[in-house]
């Protein structure tokens, strides 16, 4: 074999437990929503069963936690390997064909140490004077997006379609979340009309939530089957399109 083949061959492996790490990441996300969640209903029930369900949706987490970290070590073993060539992972192309090949930005937090230092590091470039986020695409291409009025009319089109979807009452203003950097980004996926889209990212400020607000709201933005993972100071949440 080859160095160019090794090569080739230790990029795709990379490219397969990037994949792995994308799947991992959502599951930590998900167990950990089920295990808060259920800790808040416990309190409300006379039996132990919601503390013991609660219990064995962390110890899943954790051990979800603990293969990414191993599945990370992989990266960054293979990367110290003689044959592996040196070069920017965001821009280097994986040889399988674009429908299955991994999430660029989630490649390239996954060669940092970890999950956190990249998106503190991401964070740390955002202008501080407003709320501003940075989202990566497919390619690893990142675009900052603000908050406040889009001068394209997102802010607009995104209540109009609140409106006519039912979500929003038509006699009402336009909630403020529309001029939010979440869902602006949420309304640039859907405007691709990709169910497979999946995109990061990051904020400067914590997300609005309540009534009325992008946390109730960036499910029904994104078109259907798209995920929208979004790291603000606080945490790291999932957001799925929902089907209409």
């Amino acid at each position: 074999m080859s160095v160019g083949e090794i090569r080739e061959a230790l990029r795709r492996v990379t490219a397969l437990v990037s994949e792995a790490i994308i799947a991992l990441v959502a599951a930590e996300d998900g167990l950990r929503q089920a295990a808060e969640t259920t800790h808040m209903l416990e309190f409300g029930s006379a039996t132990g069963e919601l503390h013991e369900a609660a219990q064995g949706y962390e110890h899943a987490r954790q051990q979800v936690v603990a293969a990414i970290q191993t599945a990370q070590a992989v990266i960054a073993a293979i990367e110290r390997y003689p044959e592996y060539a040196p070069g920017d992972p965001v821009t280097a192309r994986p040889s399988s064909p674009p429908a299955s090949r991994p999430d660029a930005v989630t490649r390239r937090a996954a060669q940092r140490s970890t999950l956190r230092s990249w998106v503190e590091e991401e964070r740390s470039k955002l202008p501080g004077y407003v709320t501003s986020g940075r989202y990566f695409d497919p390619d690893g291409h990142g675009d900052v997006v603000q908050s406040g009025r889009a001068s394209d009319g997102a802010h607009e089109k995104i209540a109009d379609f609140l409106r006519e979807n039912g979500f929003l009452l038509r006699s009402r203003g336009s909630p403020a979340m529309t001029k939010h950097v979440e869902a602006k980004v949420a309304w640039r996926m859907r405007e691709t009309q990709d169910p497979a889209l999946q995109v990061e990212l990051v904020i400067n400020n914590e997300m609005c939530v309540g009534p009325e607000s992008c946390l109730e709201y960036l499910e029904d933005i994104l078109f259907p089957g798209q995920v929208l993972i979004v790291h603000d100071p606080a945490r790291r949440r999932v957001f799925r399109g929902r089907q209409q």
